[in-house]
């Protein structure tokens, strides 16, 4: 099964667990598909799945981890780049990604340097 079947799969047995959203009109375009997914994921009540759904989703997510990163401590810039001269600016972080973030490993680049214009977006920085 690839990525996009997946994505399919997942989309219908998660529709078909809600209640709520059982009867859902699915967008055609993949990134509408893993809007809702998404959604219907984080809305879902605890509960029993398949563990055929639960290989599944874990090899989905185990895919859009290897296609976007995962974000590591150091690649999220502190509010001391953003010019706060707190005392514990080093230090403090504000994180507004997503559960997915195309990762930036060169420390010297310009989304690292200046969030706004990469991925990272902190709010307006502390003093």
């Amino acid at each position: 099964m690839d990525q996009n079947e997946r994505l399919n799969y997942l989309v219908e047995q998660f529709r078909k667990d809600s209640l709520q959203y059982r009867n859902l009109e699915i967008p055609p375009d993949p990134a509408g598909r893993k809007r809702i997914l998404r959604s219907l994921m984080n809305i879902r009540m605890p509960g029993m799945m398949p563990p055929e759904v639960l290989a599944v989703q874990d090899a989905y997510l185990q895919e859009r981890n290897r296609e976007n990163g995962i974000v590591q401590i150091e690649d999220i810039p502190t509010i001391a780049c953003r010019g706060s001269r707190h005392a514990q600016a080093d230090r403090i972080s504000i994180w507004q990604g997503g559960m997915y973030y195309k990762a930036c490993r060169r420390r010297d680049c310009e989304c690292c340097q200046f969030p706004d214009a990469g991925m990272l977006r902190p709010h307006a920085y502390l003093h």
